[in-house]
């Protein structure tokens, strides 16, 4: 049976060189389980530079899950 490996290694890479996240550490979530989401009171909005990384890591995300790594998908 002959197969193909996709894989990404410098988008990787650079996902873990700027959010500084190593293979075996645990993230801590933002959120609890179930949780639901409340306005945001003032003094606690993100800075412009806050969400321009928060929509940089998550357009990461979407494309490497989308073209090489659907594992990571659904996460249990």
């Amino acid at each position: 049976m002959k197969s193909l490996k996709i894989f990404q290694p410098v988008l990787i890479k650079s996902f873990s060189d700027e959010f500084g996240i190593t293979r075996d550490e645990k993230i801590k979530l933002p959120a609890s389980s179930g949780e639901s989401f409340s306005p945001v009171l003032n003094g606690d909005e993100l800075s412009e530079a806050e969400q321009k990384g928060y929509r940089t890591g998550v357009g990461k995300l979407l494309y490497l899950s989308r073209w090489s790594r659907p594992d990571i998908l659904n996460i249990t």
